[in-house]
């Protein structure tokens, strides 16, 4: 957020579809949450589409999952 606010980080703007960055996000998680004993499952009958920084959201996505793989303990996520 200070990089945003500093003006110091280009954010790429483009239409996006959330479900599509989750997905592939889930695919290359796959195998570690496996590891972990979780499973990943993705509800999301429609894409969801909206205007982002795809590299900024993809990174947000990953970081979700690598947490949740790491602290879930083997719990769905």
């Amino acid at each position: 957020v200070s990089r945003i606010t500093a003006g110091r980080l280009d954010l790429h703007i483009t239409d996006v579809d959330l479900v599509a960055i989750t997905r592939a996000a889930i695919d290359r998680f796959s195998v570690a949450a496996s590891a972990a004993g979780s499973t990943i499952t993705l509800s999301a009958p429609a894409p969801v589409r909206g205007r982002w920084d795809e590299s900024r959201l993809d990174q947000v996505v990953n970081n979700l999952l690598s947490n949740a793989i790491k602290y879930g303990g083997g719990s769905p996520i």
